[in-house]
């Protein structure tokens, strides 16, 4: 995308990584994820995938308050190779880093140049780099780019569900908003969309994510708020101030109006399973899960998550 961002990283650079990646990182960082301060102070929408995370996305980002790009499935990645290559000297490790990003085959959806994010890094010295501000400049990179407006940006990304500690003592700073929907309801969908091969795979991913998050809201109840997205469909507004006010941004009644935004979201119009959130909410698909599933699949599904779901 842009032509010159790799060969910012010299190759010995590249070849010093993978000769030492094997060696045991015992050692104190050099390079550490976050001061700790928590003055950085985004938010992840966090949940099982089909589960209304990018309707709310569109809402918010309606309100022209805050931004969210495209999903990236490149963090939990981040975090382990911050850590692997933290040893190396901060440029070279800083570029790597942004690299991770720009590799990732969908990055172009993001729409913008990391170049000045990496010029930007590369001027922060001593405590100040870590890896909880690296990223901070490529989020605000794509918000200036994208949301120009926008005081806050936050990320929706499934997959973050199940690695949220890790994020966690990234942006000790950060706030979860955890859509949260009926397991049938979302392996159905998971399934109809052709993202999921099977009941058991779908449903494997709904206990992981929602395990994975009901554990970090138990020890950090202050930082996560639960919403359920057949709240989200039935009571908008209501739902929406609870997480406005979660997010601390303004709750605006252009979110009720998110289908008539035509600003490209980057992801939003090029995947089919997104096509929805180019219409107004409709109650008619809360149930459709009843049509899709087996029984003996809706009563799998009910056993696998009764620990973690209140089922009506």
């Amino acid at each position: 995308m842009f032509e010159n961002f790799k060969s910012n990283i010299p190759s010995f650079a590249l070849t010093l990584m993978g000769t030492l990646s094997s060696i045991p990182q015992n050692f104190k960082l050099k390079h550490s994820l976050s001061n700790g301060s928590g003055i950085n102070e985004p938010f992840f929408v966090v949940g099982c995938g089909r589960s209304g995370n990018t309707l709310l996305r569109k809402m918010l980002v309606s309100g022209g308050d805050v931004s969210i790009p495209p999903e990236s499935y490149v963090l939990p990645r981040i975090v382990k190779y911050f850590l692997m290559y933290n040893y190396l000297p901060w440029n070279i490790l800083s570029a790597g880093i942004l690299n991770e990003f720009e590799s990732y085959s969908e990055f172009h959806t993001w729409n913008i140049n990391l170049e000045p994010a990496l010029n930007k890094a590369r001027a922060l010295e001593g405590t100040e780099r870590t890896l909880e501000n690296l990223l901070e400049l490529v989020y605000m990179e794509y918000l200036k780019s994208q949301n120009p407006l926008a005081s806050k940006w936050g990320d929706k990304t499934p997959i973050n569900s199940l690695y949220i500690n890790k994020i966690h003592k990234v942006f000790p700073g950060a706030k979860y908003v955890h859509m949260l929907r009926d397991p049938r309801a979302t392996t159905a969908s998971y399934l109809k969309a052709g993202l999921k091969d099977s009941v058991e795979e779908a449903v494997t991913f709904w206990v992981n994510s929602t395990n994975a998050i009901v554990s970090f809201k138990k020890r950090y109840p202050h930082l996560v708020t639960t919403i359920e997205y057949e709240d989200l469909v039935k009571n908008p507004e209501i739902q929406l101030n609870n997480v406005c006010r979660h997010l601390n941004v303004n709750f605006k009644e252009s979110m009720l109006l998110y289908w008539k935004d035509d600003k490209s979201l980057g992801d939003t119009d090029k995947h089919p399973h997104h096509a929805n959130t180019s219409k107004p909410i409709s109650l008619k698909n809360l149930d459709k899960w009843k049509e899709q599933l087996k029984m003996q699949e809706i009563r799998h599904i009910e056993n696998r998550c009764k620990h973690l779901y209140r089922f009506s």
